[in-house]
């Protein structure tokens, strides 16, 4: 199952609001890594996990907004893996079905690959 998965002991924040659920969100950092992308994935009964692609991008010069539209795919389980840069440990959680949606905003070098100011929210 996706919860025996080798994952660095980093804590998920659930940052705080004035109005609603509190957001998911990852922590800015790992063990001294900078938080750089998130991937979400479905995973079925038996563990076997299915990456899902963003259901939209806008592109902005170099700024890249990705957003999952997460009521789409709740059939099975739906994950979050946070990644951080320099390592290929990341902190993966379950996304309660109260979270709809994720977005992920990044500057992108020339190759597409995230260089900077990544965030992340799921509501």
């Amino acid at each position: 199952m996706w919860m025996q998965a080798v994952v660095v002991s980093a804590t998920l924040l659930m940052a705080a609001r004035d109005k609603g659920p509190a957001p998911v969100v990852c922590a800015a950092t790992s063990h001294g890594r900078a938080f750089e992308r998130i991937s979400i994935f479905n995973v079925d009964p038996a563990g076997k996990e299915y990456e899902l692609a963003p259901d939209s991008e806008r592109k902005t010069g170099g700024l890249v907004e990705q957003a999952w539209n997460l009521a789409n795919y709740r059939e099975m389980a739906l994950v979050l893996r946070c990644r951080y840069r320099g390592t290929e440990d990341a902190v993966s959680m379950e996304l309660p079905a109260r979270v709809k949606t994720c977005t992920f905003r990044y500057l992108a070098g020339n190759d597409g690959r995230v260089v900077a100011g990544s965030e992340m929210a799921c509501k």
